[in-house]
């Protein structure tokens, strides 16, 4: 499995909402019960942001990024954090500036892939 280019993204990088798989039953007078969905219920899915991206870079994470548009997974390893992680990004927004430069948004998808 690849690994993401490792060129840094802007600090506006964030993950996506967290919303854990959960299938929630209601029953009557208020009671309801709760289920896990799977053993991976939180996937932690983020977005990269670049500002301002030299043209050369944004060639390598475009390679990149068509290279693995058939859903292929690859290595990244999110901003703060020391574990590297399984994803996909299927997809991405690229933003051409004057000056011969891009701002780019590439949304990654967790996967748990073995």
């Amino acid at each position: 499995m690849d690994t993401f280019p490792a060129i840094a993204p802007h600090d506006g990088s964030s993950p996506g909402e967290l919303a854990p798989r959960v299938q929630r039953n209601q029953f009557g007078d208020g009671y309801s019960q709760r289920v896990p969905l799977g053993i991976n219920i939180l996937s932690h899915d983020w977005t990269l942001s670049y500002t301002a991206l030299s043209a050369t870079n944004w060639a390598t994470i475009s390679a990149f990024l068509e290279d693995h548009s058939d859903g292929e997974a690859f290595y990244y390893t999110p901003y703060g954090e020391s574990a590297v992680r399984v994803f996909t990004a299927l997809k991405w927004s690229p933003i051409p500036r004057q000056g011969n430069v891009w701002d780019v948004s590439i949304s990654l998808t967790e996967e748990f892939d073995l």
